[in-house]
């Protein structure tokens, strides 16, 4: 993942964000075939990316509501 070095991945790791893309992911990996995978990754990381960019956003918008809800909508575009 390019958009890490090594002194910040402690940090991201840490991010309860961070943690359910990843889970997410693995699950799209388990229920859809692999070109959405692909699709649906590389999504993912440009939302990933977006954040890393917009931290202000996430921190005046509460960070777990917008969490749930980009989870959610990835969820049932898969459906």
């Amino acid at each position: 993942m390019g958009i890490f070095n090594k002194n910040n991945k402690i940090v991201y790791l840490n991010k309860p964000l961070f943690h359910d893309c990843i889970c997410l992911l693995f699950l799209i990996k388990e229920l859809c075939p692999p070109k959405m995978f692909r699709v649906m990754k590389r999504k993912v990381f440009a939302f990933l990316i977006r954040a890393r960019k917009h931290r202000d956003y996430f921190n005046k918008n509460n960070d777990i509501s917008q969490c749930f809800n980009f989870i959610v909508k990835v969820t049932l575009n898969i459906f």
